[in-house]
């Protein structure tokens, strides 16, 4: 399947670390070291959306011959990853975004504007509300913020703020399952 989200990074050099979603296209990179919105920059997609087999990446990017580079790619698995967009609508009566599981990690990014890339797991917050909180491109410990709250329901998620870090604003996401919404014994997850 090709990737819906990528993050790469040159090893060797000081090159940002340039994601692609799926939401965002192949004409912007996102930066997960920086909290600036999405900006046009050709390079590391070389304007060509990734296949099954293949990403582009222009050479200018990779600094030339001899640059090692990692890259992380993810793509949709039913039930238990989940890559996409959805409008907050800045009430904390916030918006449903529907996984089709449970989620254990989520990751979110505001794209109509910058701001922090915002982590929510099930380790450091147990139940919900879901207040704990890491900046990816940050070195803060633990953020606990209830106007950045969110709930982790059987199918999906469901914001508790109108905070613009996760609710006010356009915003990409990638989820990974805790439980899928259907067991393989046919039962219905639970709610976190």
């Amino acid at each position: 399947k090709a990737p819906q989200w990528i993050m790469m990074k040159a090893r060797n050099t000081t090159n940002n670390w340039d994601c692609y979603h799926v939401s965002v296209g192949n004409t912007k990179r996102i930066k997960l070291n920086s909290s600036a919105a999405p900006e046009d920059y050709t390079d590391p997609w070389n304007d060509t959306t990734p296949t099954s087999s293949v990403f582009t990446s222009t050479g200018s990017w990779l600094g030339g011959n001899g640059t090692n580079c990692v890259a992380y790619c993810w793509t949709e698995i039913p039930g238990y990853s989940k890559f996409g967009g959805y409008t907050g609508n800045g009430s904390s009566n916030g918006t449903y975004v529907h996984l089709g599981f449970r989620p254990a990690f989520l990751m979110v990014k505001k794209t109509s504007g910058a701001n922090s890339w915002v982590m929510y797991d099930v380790k450091r917050s147990t139940t919900n509300v879901i207040d704990n909180y890491l900046i990816a491109e940050g070195t803060d410990v633990d953020n606990t913020n209830s106007a950045v709250s969110v709930d982790f329901l059987s199918n999906g998620v469901k914001f508790r703020s109108g905070y613009d870090i996760v609710n006010a604003g356009d915003y990409i996401y990638m989820a990974f399952a805790e439980q899928p919404s259907e067991t393989i014994f046919g039962l219905d997850a639970n709610a976190h």
